[in-house]
């Protein structure tokens, strides 16, 4: 709206609010105010450095354009690795610096090139960052976002999800790291061996037909041992009609008889393809432990040639399989997948509570976590939750948490593993609503990720 008055004409945007608006800059000159600039929403800032005093009539100040500068501040922070831990050298010795971790190096970064310097302050709760409602039923906030929403602490700096209702109280710098959620469980030892667990690797089926096998070749090879007249037996019962027309001594006796004589004499050489000798010959060859004797003829020879191929085609898969049985399968996974986990009746599962996964799960109407949440066996702290997943031996357990947070805990113990990314989530520091230091954080934060210096984090 529009409209004359006793001056000039007033005229009003269309939210209400005047459409000229100007303001005078004055500067305190000794007893009066001296006005040395001006501004107006059409022609910007104009102001006349020159002519402005501050105490002890210094016209000039050295800006260095950063509020946080040259300040001592104070970072609110948990124990939870790999983000903040206590420095093994000050765990043993007392001496040195108490910190370190992910959170610690990203601070020290920051100050160097910021110029300012830090003082760490665990909150005594252990957590993140709740809501709750107080004696006089006011709103309060647990852990690190609660000592910076108190004043306590000026940063909160630690693997702390950015979530809408602590963007409310809080303003969250640009994320330092992108992640999901993952599950973390144990790898289970399969039931201590047995002597028939070297049998597993091929199937029962295979193993009959090798049996069968062994006595098939044993019965074929001792009928060509007899009946060729190129193999040992025929060849022995050559000898034996020779010796008795040219033997003077076995002339004069009955031929049962000589025979006899004859069978004791060459006792070992008729034994040799015996169906024994020979079945136990097919097995010394299945087993690669070869044999006294071979066949002489042609036919037992081809079936003797076409048993050790089959043995050790047969001897090379059981020994890949056997390896990949003992190895591989000594260790399984007990899920594949969360809905695995959501379907599961024996493993119980949680999260971290009073922490943004609890709240997701309890407000989520998204399958299967809205399902989930009513399963929820949840722990105080992240260690825990790791140790509980550790020695789930009666009852077996899975941990859901930050994916950063269980790979750190998997890369620390050879039995654990992670399954599955859900829930894409974002970790940013947090400082007070309208604070001065969120720009100068948050464009450090995109330099340092431009540089690769939180790549090299995550992977230190």
């Amino acid at each position: 709206a529009s409209g004359p008055s006793t001056t000039l004409s007033i005229n009003f945007t269309a939210n209400g609010g005047p459409d000229n608006v100007g303001y005078d800059i004055v500067n305190l000159h000794g007893q009066t105010w001296t006005k040395v600039g001006s501004w107006t929403n059409h022609r910007g800032l104009k102001i006349d450095r020159n002519r402005i005093y501050f105490l002890d009539g210094v016209n000039h100040i050295l800006d260095s354009g950063s509020f946080i500068s040259g300040k001592n501040i104070t970072i609110a922070t948990l124990l939870d690795a790999p983000f903040t831990m206590i420095d093994e050298n000050y765990a043993s010795t007392g001496t040195g610096r108490k910190y370190q971790g992910y959170v610690i190096d990203l601070m020290d970064e920051m100050a160097r090139n910021l110029n300012f310097s830090y003082k760490v302050r665990v909150v005594a709760d252990g957590q993140y960052g709740a809501q709750y409602r107080n004696s006089d039923g006011a709103i309060k906030w647990t852990g690190v976002v609660g000592d910076v929403v108190d004043g306590m602490a000026d940063i909160a700096a630690a693997a702390l999800s950015i979530t809408p209702e602590r963007q409310q109280v809080l303003d969250f710098t640009i994320p330092f790291m992108n992640q999901g959620l993952t599950v973390l469980t144990v790898t289970r030892r399969n039931d201590a061996t047995n002597l028939f667990q070297a049998f597993l690797p091929l199937k029962i089926e295979v193993w009959i037909a090798v049996l069968i096998s062994l006595v098939v070749v044993a019965t074929v090879t001792t009928f060509l041992s007899w009946l060729s007249p190129f193999d040992y037996y025929s060849r022995a019962v050559d000898k034996f009609r020779t010796s008795i027309k040219d033997d003077d001594r076995i002339n004069n006796k009955s031929t049962l008889q000589a025979y006899k004589i004859w069978k004791l004499e060459r006792e070992e050489e008729l034994e040799a393809f015996s169906f024994g000798h020979n079945l136990w010959y097919a097995l010394a060859s299945f087993l690669a432990q070869g044999a006294d004797r071979t066949p002489r003829s042609i036919s037992a020879r081809l079936i003797t040639a076409i048993w050790w191929l089959a043995s050790v085609i047969l001897t090379a898969t059981y020994t890949a399989n056997l390896t990949a049985f003992l190895t591989v399968n000594s260790l399984h996974i007990t899920i594949n997948s969360l809905h695995d986990l959501a379907k599961s009746r024996s493993m119980s599962y949680g999260v971290l509570a009073n922490s943004s996964i609890e709240s997701f799960f309890s407000h989520t109407t998204i399958s299967p976590y809205q399902e989930m949440k009513y399963n929820l066996k949840n722990v105080g702290s992240n260690s825990e939750g790791f140790k509980r997943v550790l020695n789930s031996t009666t009852e077996q357990y899975a941990y859901i948490g930050d994916a950063a947070l269980l790979n750190y805990a998997k890369s620390q113990y050879c039995n654990l593993t992670t399954v599955g990314n859900f829930k894409e989530d974002s970790l940013g520091l947090a400082v007070p609503k309208e604070s001065l230091y969120w720009k100068e954080i948050s464009i450090q934060i995109l330099r340092l990720r431009e540089e690769g210096f939180l790549d090299k984090l995550g992977a230190k």
